[in-house]
């Protein structure tokens, strides 16, 4: 007499089979229980209510391609008020080292746009010393992380201290393209602070102190640096632009 053994499962023999016993599970729920019935159907509207409530004030999507979290968050925090929704998108993009704060701008849109992009928004910016024509202006980053803040002081010994943030929001949206330059005036500490620690993204900020106020950007709360901030100003003008175009909600 032959043994006959079951046949192992496979991969789909168990999905169907944990499908059966779950719809079977929920039928005899039905039947023992009609309350469940009303309970689920308000489950579900209770999720739909969630999620319209989440859409609520969110008319635009906005895809801003930076891998700079603080950017990421002042955008969120400056264009959700006016409906807009600030997208991460994560794209490694060429910076120049040449040229206008605006010009690199508008260089890493026209690389967002040859990916397959309608819609997104990227920004650069940069500080400016009165002493140095120009500089270090789009260098800004690659400058710091080579000779950092000893360095900086160094170039400025016997100098003005005299600075500027300049920052440019470009967007593109549906074929049109648009950017909005800023700039934050102010100078830098005569002194290096002590334990002196950069702002991840924004090394500066611990040194510059903008016209009108009397701490630097590090020392502010987030609310007092939308007063002064480049990105702030520039960002609020892109919201005003995205209001006018068709098909998006003011």
């Amino acid at each position: 007499m032959m043994n006959h053994r079951p046949k192992p499962l496979m991969n789909d023999d168990l999905l169907t089979a944990s499908s059966d016993f779950v719809s079977h599970s929920i039928s005899l729920l039905y039947k023992m229980d009609p309350l469940v019935d009303g309970l689920i159907g308000s489950m579900e509207a209770f999720d739909r209510s969630i999620m319209d409530t989440e859409m609520e004030g969110a008319d635009v999507i906005l895809p801003f391609a930076t891998m700079n979290e603080g950017k990421i968050k002042e955008a969120v925090e400056v264009l959700r008020p006016f409906g807009i929704e600030v997208t991460p998108l994560s794209l490694d993009l060429v910076e120049p080292d040449v040229g206008s704060i605006e010009a690199v701008t508008r260089v890493k849109l026209e690389q967002v746009r040859k990916m397959g992009y309608q819609r997104a928004m990227v920004d650069d910016a940069g500080i400016f010393f009165a002493a140095y024509k120009g500089f270090p202006g789009v260098l800004t980053k690659r400058v710091f992380e080579r000779i950092g803040y000893r360095g900086v002081m160094k170039l400025l010994e016997g100098e003005t201290r005299k600075a500027w943030f300049e920052g440019a929001v470009a967007v593109m949206w549906d074929g049109e393209e648009v950017c909005f330059p800023e700039h934050t005036p102010g100078h830098l500490l005569e002194e290096l602070p002590k334990k002196i620690r950069p702002e991840p993204g924004f090394p500066f900020n611990p040194l510059f102190v903008p016209d009108g106020a009397a701490r630097t950007l590090s020392e502010m709360t987030q609310e007092e640096r939308q007063r002064y901030s480049y990105r702030g100003k520039a960002l609020r003008r892109v919201a005003q632009w995205l209001s006018s175009r068709p098909g998006v909600k003011e």
